[in-house]
């Protein structure tokens, strides 16, 4: 685990505490909502580096040849189809916070 505060490895103290390396102490709460925070962090980065991606491409593919062009759209599609599936699952996350907690202990759907 990661300590939300610096970045540093984070370790379990006791059931109920949890310390990083360079002595920030959370509860089990504060771990909690920093684990929800950092997975909708990662998806909005992920989503806009997809976005971004696909009018990369469609841009490269417009100035191109066809047959580079063809195989451009094709990528830039994809980019967009993942950067959707990506939207969904954040838009799941923000509907159920602990959704990711719950997955972990293999409780939420696929």
């Amino acid at each position: 685990m990661i300590c939300p505060l610096c970045g540093g490895p984070l370790h379990v103290d006791d059931a109920r505490r949890f310390v990083c390396e360079r002595g920030h102490e959370l509860d089990h709460g504060d771990v909690q909502e920093a684990a929800g925070v950092r997975v909708m962090v990662a998806l909005w980065m992920a989503i806009d580096a997809l976005e971004s991606r696909a009018t990369a491409l469609r841009s490269l593919a417009s100035m191109g040849p066809a047959t580079d062009g063809d195989h451009l759209i094709h990528d830039a599609s994809e980019a967009e189809k993942d950067a959707t599936l990506l939207r969904t699952l954040a838009a799941r996350a923000v509907r159920n916070p602990d959704y990711t907690d719950r997955r972990d202990q293999g409780v939420g759907d696929a």
